[in-house]
């Protein structure tokens, strides 16, 4: 069976960021997300912050960062990243400080509470749901580490150690099963 996370030989955050940016560029934010919250997200041009080098990975353009930011024990909400099912939607997350975990369930094992918190990059709500059971799969994402991460499949993320998540997104679509076999030589 295919897996949902894949650790990736892949240089750690710190190594790809452009030039007069570091590991500390995120403090500013994480201070501000603890002072109002114990979650904080932001989307941006990947090239804001990305070495040009590093903008293409496996043969895959990156164009999007999104930064998310989980303090201490931070439960995240179970989702998936689109409603789109026709799209896959992954990407590769550095794990910045901290330390979390990514759940998986299936769809029969929820119960969709119709809540529409936001709407995601290409337009779609983002729906969350609630549990009937425990999760069918579970992986521990640690720091400085690289991870390949399917996004489509409904999953929940929790953080400890104010763990930064910066994961490079693209629009190419192409199926998770592709993605892997893309991937397999940088899969640790």
């Amino acid at each position: 069976m295919t897996e949902f996370v894949y650790q990736l030989n892949l240089p750690p955050i710190t190594d790809m960021l452009l030039d007069g940016i570091n590991e500390n560029m995120l403090a500013p934010l994480a201070r501000k997300a603890d002072a109002s919250s114990s979650f904080f997200y932001n989307s941006i041009p990947a090239t804001s912050i990305i070495k040009p080098e590093y903008l293409n990975i496996n043969g895959f353009e990156f164009n999007l960062a999104l930064l998310f930011y989980k303090s201490n024990g931070s439960l995240g909400r179970i989702h998936r990243d689109t409603t789109d099912l026709s799209m896959t939607t992954w990407g590769i997350n550095w794990i910045h400080g901290g330390f979390g975990i990514l759940e998986y369930w299936n769809e029969e094992d929820l119960i969709n509470e119709e809540v529409i918190t936001r709407i995601d990059e290409q337009g779609y709500p983002i729906i969350h749901y609630k549990s009937l059971i425990p999760a069918r799969k579970k992986y521990t994402t640690t720091s400085p580490n690289v991870y390949l991460v399917n996004t489509t499949e409904i999953h929940r993320p929790t953080a400890w150690g104010g763990r930064w998540a910066i994961s490079l997104r693209t629009k190419c679509n192409v199926s998770w099963d592709n993605i892997v076999e893309r991937f397999k030589h940088l899969i640790i």
